[in-house]
């Protein structure tokens, strides 16, 4: 005679359930972590880089290639730290040449994007305004970046 209730689930199926709980419960800890290492690192990225882009553009240089050049020194920075730190997990064993590329790809995509909108507010709205909006910009494309990097840079 079994004193189990009818409506009950199965050990196995009671087993399994809880593996599942567990497993979505770690990989949901793992993107908190992660979406709070990339979210301070990109704070770190984007000081500087504004820095760079504020004071390349206050010495005289136009707005493009001001923004490429801050956001190299911002992307170094970034492919580190967060390959360092914010995807150890995934990396594995460290940054190899395959996160490099795709990271080289990605972030040519991000530029491109980030340096036409800069360009646009510049030549539509004037230098200063342009000093505002570019954190505003690289924070936006900072989300799509943190997507990118999850899912395919640091795999």
């Amino acid at each position: 005679m079994s004193l189990r209730c009818p409506d009950a689930p199965s050990p196995i199926v009671w087993a399994l359930r809880e593996a599942y709980w567990r497993a979505t419960r770690m990989s949901e800890s793992r993107l908190v972590r992660q979406g709070l290492g990339y979210a301070g690192v990109g704070v770190l990225q984007l000081m500087l880089d504004t820095g760079v882009y504020i004071a390349l553009t206050s010495m005289g240089m136009l707005s493009v290639p001001a923004n490429v050049c801050s956001r190299v020194a911002g992307a170094l920075l970034g492919f580190w730290l967060n390959g360092a730190i914010t995807f150890r997990d995934v990396a594995g064993e460290g940054l190899k040449w395959r996160h490099l590329g795709r990271f080289f790809v990605s972030w040519s995509v991000m530029l491109a994007l980030s340096t036409l909108a800069v360009g646009l507010v510049n030549e539509n709205a004037g230098l200063r305004l342009s000093w505002f909006m570019k954190p505003v910009i690289d924070a936006f494309l900072a989300g799509v970046g943190f997507v990118v990097s999850r899912y395919w840079i640091y795999k």
